[in-house]
């Protein structure tokens, strides 16, 4: 009998599927999974990647302008714009993404959650 996984490894899974990252399915499943990651930020239990991210905008702000703009290439479904906007509100965030589907969801769900802009690109190509 084949063990069931828990649903976040599911998510995970269904995000290698069929090459990757461009369908609905896929997206709505990586909002699940970094919605997990930003509750257990709220509680205090961030994951590395998180921790990371918010010691980095730690350094940043006594270093930057109050309207500087931090891009975040490959931004997925946009979440650390959250983490932006409980951290250094002040941040304009920028994300882009060469999947549209992640890009819908980000400005569906995180449109007021700190000066956002999300756009769809692709930056594989740029020098």
């Amino acid at each position: 009998m084949k063990a069931s996984l828990p649903e976040s490894n599911r998510a995970r899974n269904s995000l290698t599927r069929d090459g990757g990252w461009h369908t609905p399915e896929v997206a709505r499943a990586q909002l699940e999974l970094v919605d997990q990651e930003l509750i257990n930020d709220m509680l205090g239990k961030p994951n590395a990647p998180m921790r990371e991210f918010r010691e980095a905008l730690d350094w940043l702000k006594g270093k930057l302008p109050r309207d500087f703009f931090l891009l975040d290439v490959g931004c997925g479904v946009g979440h650390y714009s959250v983490i932006c906007a409980r951290y250094t509100p002040y941040v304009k965030y920028f994300g882009t993404d060469a999947s549209a589907a992640m890009i819908e969801v980000a400005k569906l769900f995180y449109k007021g959650s700190s000066p956002n802009v999300f756009s769809v690109g692709d930056w594989s190509q740029n020098d």
